[in-house]
């Protein structure tokens, strides 16, 4: 009996949680699986890289499947090569690589991207963000040769960051857009008290400060605020935000609104939920058209 194609996009927490699942119940073997991920790494933890750029975890032990892993379950891995298009009458999904293969059924879980502010100055040397392994060795290279980083967000991820740059040996300042840090989570004493232990551990906050321009001939060079007030710093780490990827779903006619709602992939239902990694939306397979 030839096995059903089963492809996942996307090679992160979420998708591989879900395989993980599928393997533990599927025990008629009926799958054959295949993964693509746009990044040259194994599935790792996402959660943990804040832990890595503080220096108390290697790269390595953030790893949560290794190469042998999708070995062992025979399971066809396509690391660093995106899924550009979805065609649902063919059932095929074609790569960037120009790579097209046919499924059976089809996972969707391509997570999230940093959020950018459309600044005068982003595209300048020394502007990163911090959502991936890449973006953190980008960092810690960064600090070897720099001394002052501005984060601009005061949520958690920036204050992540931030105290990993600090144990990293570099000045950094802390740029929010209100009048407290974490005010999505936190109310003012709550946030008051964050802020001083932050405080005493050597980072600094501007509060109520929206970024008006990255400046610098090449490299950053300093932020103005739109207060009319102004910085110096050399690295400029962008943590506003993250934002689902949905334009590889929506433009294959799949229903989004904030993030995926609905699959409509399949002509047959898959008697199994998942979920999108970046917003926590459960995904519903249901009949095709």
């Amino acid at each position: 009996m030839d096995k059903e194609q089963l492809i996942l996009i996307g090679n992160g927490m979420a998708g591989v949680h879900f395989i993980e699942q599928l393997l533990q119940k599927d025990t008629h073997n009926r799958y054959q699986i295949t993964i693509f991920g746009d990044e040259p790494y194994t599935n790792y933890s996402r959660l943990m890289l804040s832990s890595v750029l503080q220096g108390d975890t290697s790269l390595e032990d953030i790893t949560l499947n290794d190469w042998d892993w999708y070995e062992t379950n025979q399971i066809t891995f396509y690391p660093n090569e995106a899924v550009t298009q979805i065609n649902r009458h063919e059932r095929t999904v074609v790569s960037e690589k120009g790579r097209k293969i046919s499924y059976d059924y089809l996972v969707i879980a391509t997570g999230s991207t940093p959020v950018i502010l459309p600044v005068p100055g982003i595209e300048k040397q020394g502007v990163t963000v911090f959502r991936t392994i890449d973006d953190c060795k980008n960092m810690m290279n960064l600090a070897q040769t720099h001394r002052s980083a501005t984060v601009i967000g005061g949520g958690l991820l920036g204050l992540e960051a931030a105290r990993g740059l600090v144990h990293l040996g570099m000045d950094v300042q802390v740029v929010h857009l209100s009048d407290r840090i974490m005010n999505k989570q936190l109310d003012t004493r709550a946030a008051s008290m964050l802020q001083a232990t932050l405080e005493n551990q050597g980072i600094q906050f501007l509060l109520n400060k929206e970024t008006k321009e990255i400046c610098g001939h090449h490299h950053v060079e300093g932020l103005t605020f739109t207060d009319g007030h102004s910085l110096q710093t050399d690295l400029v780490i962008m943590a506003v935000g993250i934002q689902p990827n949905v334009d590889l779903a929506k433009d294959a006619g799949i229903n989004v609104n904030r993030a995926l709602s609905s699959m409509t992939i399949s002509r047959r239902v898959m008697p199994i939920f998942t979920l999108l990694e970046s917003v926590q939306s459960i995904i519903r397979w249901s009949t095709g058209s």
